[in-house]
This record gives structure tokens, C-alpha cells and sequence, in this order.
């Protein structure tokens, strides 16, 4: 069977999707939605180059984001940057659900498991996939793979867990998108980087959910720590220049407690580049993401995972991102109505070429 799908915006993650959906032999692409206006009603062709692919380009011609609504499909690929604009994003989902589309989101972190959804959003959404009997998922590299979908395989290798505590490891020295620079503060003066943003949910408490659903748990608490370290040097990076004295590297730590007892440990390690906060965990290759998670129990299980080891641009983690949301689109459409996590699906995997 072939699932119709639709593209919801073009960025860096947008565009990779775009790509694989067109290659993907189990999906059909059948609309792109677009904010800008340079980049509507522009043919799918001329938009992004698909030279790699063996495959032709529908002839599509992009649309605003807000038609999509209005296109038949069954699943929508929701890929825009939410988290400085969480309730404009949670109404888009809401629209494409209540009109009869299953949704795959990267846009949220606070949507990965219905426990740190903010009230209201969690309410909209349940409401939206009952009015459209649609299923919602929202998934990514990180939460919605590393920190939680490889902790809960490794864990069947163990017959007795104690502790598990997962790290995060990514310059951004090769990043191409201001947008996401400027979402994490990097450069900014260390009392503005300092402020909380939007949306108070992070990667770490999502994951934290999802493991204490899939490993038995009650979370009774999670406590948060954010650190900054200030670049002790003017240098540039490929989107921006990093002045000295302003945000040079963050570190949030995430620890999950359950009667009493720290059972998760999450840290997550953002450096403009290599060189900057030398005392945290090693810094990971130029331009790429690294994961390390060690599951404390019989027997130890450690392990550490890297993403886009030839990659120069820093374009392999948006791959990766959007992948998680592609490659679920066939599980989720397959899914009851409602919001399913990574625990309710079966194992994501993509198709072999």
C-alpha cells in the first residue's frame, strides 16, 4: 500500500525529508508547504537539487504551509523550528490532525511523550486526532532516538539495571543555520543565554518518560542544571562569529529520580567549537554529532555512536532528525488514533536502496 504524504516546510531538516519521501518506495509526495515567500509557488525541481537520488522530482509546485490543510494525504511531515514559537506549532499540528492527517512532528521537544506536554497542548492534540481519527508522533535524534530508543535496546542486554546515564556530544563549528545558533544562544552575552526560553521542557525530560514507560519506573522527580562557559577568545565559526566573552559552550543536565533514587542521568553538551570548554566530556569530531550511553547494571553496557563521519557541513544531524520522522510514517499511519510515542511503535527502520 502507498501512503500519500505531505512535506511541512523546507528547512534543513524539511529539505532532507523532502528528498527521502521522494525516494521512499512506500510514500508518494504529494504536496511541499513553504513560509517564505522566495520559495513559493516555486516547482519541487528548482527548489532543492535531488541529483543523488535515481528518481525524478515530482512536478510539484510548493504551496504556503497553511494549504496543506486542504490537500488529501494521509500523513503530513511537520518539520518546522517550534520551540521560539511552541503554540503557533501545536496549532499547525492541530489543524492538519483535525482535518483527517496522521502527523509526524520534529517541531516540538515537549511532544515527544504526552508527560511533559504543556496542558493545554496535550488537551488540543488528543482533541484535534479525535475529531480527524488521526494519530500524532513527535520524534527526533535527540529526544526520540539516542538518548531513549538506544537506551531501551541496549537494556535487553541486561538482566538488572541500576543507573543509565546517556551524553549528548555536538560542535557546531560547521553549522549552517543561524536560526538554530541563535536558538541555543551560542554567541550571545552569557546574561541573555542565561534566560529561559518559551517552551521550559528539554531534551532530557522527554526521554526520561519514555524510559521509565519502557524499563518499569516511577519518576518521582527531575532536577535541572544548566551551565555556560564563556569563549575566552574572538573566533568564527561557519554561521557566525563567536566574540569572546559571550556563550561559548552549554551543558544541561537532566536527572530523573525515582523513591528517592537518581536512576537516569541525561547531559546534553553544546560547543561553538571543539576548543571551547575543555573540562566537560571530550568534544565530539569536527561537524558531526556523538552519543554516549552507559547502562549501569548486570552486565555494564557502554556504548558510543557517532552520525555523518564524512561530513563537513553539519547537515548529518538534520538528516538524521528528519529520518526518525520519515521512516515513522508508515508505523504511525498503521497506529491507532491518539498520540503515540517511540515505545508504541515498532523498531523504525529505513528501506534498503
Amino acid at each position: 500500500m502507498t501512503i500519500k504524504v505531505l512535506q511541512w516546510a523546507t528547512g534543513r531538516v524539511g529539505m532532507e525529508c523532502v528528498r527521502a519521501a521522494i525516494s521512499h518506495p512506500d510514500l508518494v509526495l504529494a504536496g511541499v508547504g513553504v513560509y517564505s515567500e522566495e520559495k513559493l509557488n516555486r516547482d519541487l525541481g528548482e527548489l532543492v537539487a535531488i541529483d543523488s537520488l535515481s528518481v525524478d522530482p515530482p512536478g510539484i509546485t510548493t504551496v504556503n504551509v497553511g494549504d496543506l490543510v486542504d490537500i488529501e494525504a494521509d500523513c503530513v511531515i511537520h518539520t518546522p523550528v517550534g520551540e521560539s514559537r511552541p503554540d503557533e506549532a501545536v496549532e499547525e499540528i492541530c489543524q492538519l490532525l483535525g482535518s483527517g492527517k496522521n502527523v509526524c512532528s520534529t517541531a516540538l521537544m515537549s511532544l515527544v511523550h504526552p508527560q511533559v506536554m504543556e496542558p493545554d497542548h496535550r488537551e488540543r492534540i488528543n482533541a484535534a486526532c479525535d475529531l480527524g481519527n488521526s494519530t500524532f508522533h513527535a520524534t527526533g535524534i535527540n529526544p526520540g532516538f539516542f538518548s531513549d530508543v538506544v537506551t531501551m535496546t541496549l537494556s535487553g542486554l541486561c538482566y538488572e539495571i541500576t543507573r543509565v546515564h546517556a551524553i549528548e556530544i555536538y560542535s557546531y563549528e560547521a553549522h549552517t543555520s543561524q536560526t538554530t545558533i541563535d536558538l541555543v544562544k551560542l554567541g550571545r552575552p552569557l546574561e541573555e543565554a542565561r534566560q529561559p526560553r518559551k517552551s521550559s521542557v528539554g531534551p532530557g525530560d522527554s526521554a526520561i518518560y519514555i524510559l521509565a514507560d519502557a524499563l518499569g519506573f516511577q519518576v518521582d522527580e527531575v532536577r535541572k542544571e544548566r551551565e555556560h562557559w564563556a569563549a575566552d577568545s574572538t573566533f568564527d565559526i561557519t554561521a557566525t562569529q563567536i566574540q569572546a566573552g559571550t556563550l561559548g559552550a552549554y551543558r544541561n543536565i537532566y536527572r530523573g529520580f525515582s523513591n528517592g533514587r537518581e536512576i537516569v542521568t541525561f547531559e546534553f553538551i553544546g560547543r561553538a567549537a571543539p576548543h571551547c570548554a575543555p573540562e566537560w566530556s571530550a568534544p565530539a569530531r569536527q561537524g558531526q554529532h556523538r552519543w554516549e550511553n552507559r547502562i549501569y547494571g548486570k552486565p555494564d553496557v557502554v556504548s558510543s555512536i557517532e552520525v555523518g563521519l564524512d561530513d563537513t557541513t553539519g547537515i548529518a544531524g538534520a538528516t538524521a532528525t528528519g529520518m526518525r520522522a520519515v521512516n515513522a510514517v508508515v508505523p504511525v499511519c498503521a497506529a491507532p488514533k491518539g498520540i503515540v510515542t517511540m515505545k508504541d511503535l515498532k523498531l523504525i527502520t529505513a528501506p534498503i536502496k
